[in-house]
């Protein structure tokens, strides 16, 4: 299975596929033979409204999902950051298979990435599969609604019942802000964002970060290393730094504490190009592991940051030539193994053992460009976390550092 936006590539397979709908005895529609016609399709492929599902390749079904759609405003004006989904179809071949279900389970993960907080639909009054699939994936009922065609059942999903984590090395946060942070901010609508390598000092800035609480941890040394977090929701309590051993004043821990879990940003130590951080970062590394260990005692953690490790030799590009290189030497990837056997899941690898995407490119040779990279930055969770992991994910179509963002969905 495979969801995709939409092109014009795909319009006569589109086409076909609500031709099939509408000639079905079954009537799942009651759409007439000039709705949807192909205008509408192309507008929809050409605003990127449309997804596609494909199975092995073929064209399985078609669903639209907008924010500026004229029955999201009339039915739900109250919804903020809401977005309607429209025209939604399976080809027969595969219904009756749970595929509605897991098609829109997967565009209802991507809505949380864009930071939507609801879903609004409708449904004709006659249509009951549709209304038992709404019923069964978590939409309420809110009201009936007259349209000049009849009679329709508007419901709503609240995507609230999901925590959004993002994290990003923005080597440097005075850079990035004029490079569109701001909007990315706004985008993404994350509950908690953590920034590594800020490289200023809060006394610095002449901006802010309105609807978030801000947590800075600068270095001592100016324009170096320094995290920052920003939470909509105030923690209990914050603090910085291990609670122990001896460790110089980078700036390279901050830890939230809520109810339910600590959330830890982190900027682990660059062994650099020669090793000669090499010793230090062993001590940083077996210091943070007994840290969250015993963090995990309590609760559980939620740990993301640049870890500045390619774990395993699909985690970057050219494994073989980088060995014993900075960030892909034996002694980093066994610390890392050691903190994952610990008790605790790159959720990543987690849900995508397979999958390659990077994080890091080096700003040499357009590396970027031809996506020769290192996946580098990462959400590690307490393994009790795992049956609440929804999805996590790597935005590397975001610019502005030589990192990108990362990311988790979970399930409060």
């Amino acid at each position: 299975m495979k969801i995709i936006k939409g092109n014009e590539t795909y319009i006569k397979e589109i086409m076909a596929l609500l031709d099939e709908v509408k000639q079905d005895p079954a009537k799942l529609t009651d759409w007439d033979d000039d709705y949807p016609d192909e205008e509408i399709i192309r507008e929809d492929l050409n605003t990127k409204k449309a997804r596609l599902l494909l199975i092995d390749g073929v064209l399985a079904g078609y669903v639209a999902m907008s924010d500026t759609d004229e029955y999201l405003s009339r039915i739900f004006p109250h919804l903020s950051k809401a977005a309607f989904l429209s025209r939604l179809v399976i080809k027969k071949a595969y219904r009756k298979q749970g595929t509605a279900y897991r098609f829109l389970s997967e565009i209802e993960k991507e809505a949380v990435q864009l930071g939507y907080q609801y879903f609004g639909i409708i449904i004709t009054p006659g249509n009951i599969p549709s209304i038992a699939l709404a019923e069964k994936i978590g939409f309420r009922f809110y009201r009936e609604e007259e349209f000049e065609w009849g009679k329709a059942l508007a419901y709503y999903k609240s995507l609230e019942m999901y925590y959004r984590f993002v994290s990003w090395n923005v080597n440097g946060l005075r850079s990035i802000m004029t490079k569109g942070f701001p909007d990315f901010l706004k985008l993404v609508n994350a509950d908690i964002v953590a920034l590594q390598e800020i490289k200023m000092f809060s006394s610095q800035a002449d901006f802010s970060f309105p609807g978030y609480h801000a947590y800075w941890h600068s270095a001592a040394k100016p324009g170096y290393s320094g995290t920052l977090v920003l939470t909509k929701t105030e923690p209990l309590s914050v603090s910085f730094d291990f609670p122990f051993g001896e460790h110089p004043k980078e700036g390279r821990i901050i830890t939230l504490e809520y109810p339910d879990f600590y959330f830890v940003c982190v900027y682990v130590p660059n062994a650099q190009r020669d090793l000669a951080r090499l010793g230090y970062r062993m001590q940083f590394e077996d210091d943070f592991r007994k840290f969250l260990t015993e963090l995990d005692q309590r609760k559980p953690v939620i740990a993301c940051g640049d870890f500045n490790v390619a774990h395993q030799p699909i985690d970057l590009k050219n494994a073989k030539a980088n060995e014993g290189n900075a960030g892909y030497t034996i002694e980093e990837r066994t610390k890392m193994t050691e903190l994952l056997n610990s008790g605790f899941i790159d959720s990543f690898r987690e849900l995508y053992p397979e999958k390659v995407e990077y994080t890091w490119w080096s700003y040499l040779l357009k590396a970027r460009e031809r996506n020769i990279g290192w996946r580098i930055d990462y959400f590690l969770l307490s393994e009790r976390l795992r049956q609440k992991l929804v999805d996590s994910f790597i935005l590397n179509d975001v610019l502005g550092s030589d990192h990108c963002p990362v990311g988790v969905i979970l399930k409060r």
